[in-house]
């Protein structure tokens, strides 16, 4: 991948992320457009992904990768729940978002798209722009990853914190059920946790839309 085309595949999918996340309300656009901006980011990421067309071990689908790094994440992970779930507790928010289950149903192939979007495609590009595999590129990567979580500020510091954490692991480890599994887990115990704070996990234009059960 030459440097240009990675400026320019990084530019292009996270401003039609921004997009998609700033204009695709009811207020905003009718339903055949949100409808179509939607299947239009889609396959801008299909695109990317065909276009970079990843090994599995990049993708973190590799055999060698399914069993690797499971305990170190699994402690952080149930370390990061624990402490959101008291943070909770402490705000008296715990339980406020009752229907979970339907939540995490609804929103896990999300988490799921998200992580590849952070590792698999994010990633790639910075490694390339910025020459280096290392911290550094976590940190730009969790820190694009945070702003695409705005105007959410408590969304985007959760995210920042976690995305590091996920890119640093997934660089050693290179194991998206893990990751994956990971995300789905703290999202689901933020919104369980932290609900109303967190706007539900709202980002874009929907932030500004939210109404406190």
């Amino acid at each position: 991948m030459t440097l240009g085309r990675a400026w320019m595949e990084l530019g292009l999918l996270v401003g039609m992320l921004e997009l998609y996340f700033w204009t695709n309300n009811k207020r905003i656009l009718p339903k055949p457009v949100r409808l179509a901006e939607g299947v239009v980011v889609i396959l801008l990421i299909v695109w990317l992904l065909y276009r970079q067309w990843p090994s599995r071990r990049t993708c973190g689908l590799a055999p060698r990768s399914w069993f690797s790094g499971w305990w170190s994440l699994s402690l952080a992970t149930i370390s990061g729940a624990a402490l959101v779930f008291g943070i909770g507790q402490l705000a008296g928010l715990v339980g406020i978002t009752t229907d979970i289950g339907g939540w995490i149903a609804g929103n896990w192939p999300i988490d799921i798209a998200q992580q590849v979007l952070l590792q698999v495609i994010l990633v790639t590009r910075l490694r390339v722009i910025m020459r280096r595999e290392d911290l550094a590129v976590s940190l730009m990567a969790a820190g694009i990853f945070a702003l695409l979580h705005a105007p959410n500020p408590p969304l985007m510091a959760l995210t920042a914190v976690a995305g590091i954490y996920w890119c640093e692991w997934f660089r050693r480890h290179e194991n998206l059920l893990a990751v994956s599994l990971s995300h789905m887990v703290l999202a689901a115990t933020a919104i369980y946790s932290l609900g109303p704070a967190l706007h539900s996990l709202r980002i874009g234009f929907s932030y500004f839309t939210y109404v406190a059960p």
